[in-house]
């Protein structure tokens, strides 16, 4: 049966979506929390131009509190990657909430300011086309909600976004209210402060060696519930079963 004009116009109305400014792309990262486990390297979980596919996305999502430790979501401008390198010269600001102990955290201030600060970025709130990406991670020692700028702490773009983060969290409830500002750091109740990092000085951070550790080989003695340490096999104190000799003979048999 054909459908009346008023209705055809109807159908039309619902099927259609509402454009975001720019395309956002959804991306996911988790880490080995314990010895071998295998790391799940940075996916893309999709992408989206308008409101109803951002809404689509964004509930297909597990909850921030539900997140596993050393794990990361990010929501990135379509085209760019969630790296350090991508942006050289830019930086993040950090909503950071710490843990009263690594297995626990605010999970109401958490979830609020992730999703808050999200549907800002998304919804152009910040009205800045420095803001490239969005992301909340997962720690052992704390949580945070970042804000990924172009530029670094002195440019105008991060300023300007920093100075509107400090006006979103006012508004969130006590657990997130800010206070004051002191040397760049803006305080916020209890266990959340807001700070600015830059990536050159992270990946400058991530590119210095660290210093080896010693090795230690531990052998078996011959006292039942006993090892002892060696920093080489040939220290041991008498009584131990010699290694070395061990290595020695195997290999001649």
């Amino acid at each position: 049966m054909p459908m009346r004009c008023g209705e055809q116009v109807a159908e039309s109305a619902q099927r259609e979506e509402h454009e975001l400014e720019t395309g956002w792309t959804f991306w996911v990262e988790k880490h080995p929390v314990k010895e071998g486990s295998s790391p799940e390297s940075l996916r893309s979980l999709g992408s989206c131009r308008t409101v109803e596919a951002f809404w689509k996305l964004y509930t297909g999502l597990e909850r921030a509190c539900d997140m596993e430790p050393t794990s990361h979501c990010y929501v990135f401008r379509e085209g760019y990657m969630p790296m350090l390198e991508t942006f050289p010269n830019g930086g993040a600001w950090h909503v950071k909430l710490d843990k009263e102990q690594p297995t626990s955290r605010p999970c109401a201030a958490l979830g609020r300011c992730w999703e808050e600060v999200l549907i800002a970025a998304v919804g152009e709130q910040f009205e800045q086309p420095d803001l490239v990406g969005v992301v909340v991670s997962i720690l052992r020692t704390h949580d945070s909600v970042q804000i990924w700028t172009r530029g670094n702490a002195e440019s105008a773009g991060a300023q300007d976004i920093g100075t509107k983060l400090k006006t979103l969290v006012s508004s969130f409830p006590p657990t997130l209210e800010a206070d004051a500002s002191v040397n760049g750091t803006l305080n916020v109740a209890a266990r959340s402060t807001i700070e600015f990092q830059e990536n050159a000085a992270a990946v400058e951070a991530a590119a210095v060696p660290r210093a080896p550790k010693p090795f230690l080989a531990a052998v078996r003695c011959s006292s039942p519930q006993r090892e002892c340490p060696c920093a080489c096999v040939s220290a041991c104190v008498s009584g131990c079963v010699r290694l070395s000799v061990f290595l020695w003979v195997a290999v001649k048999m």
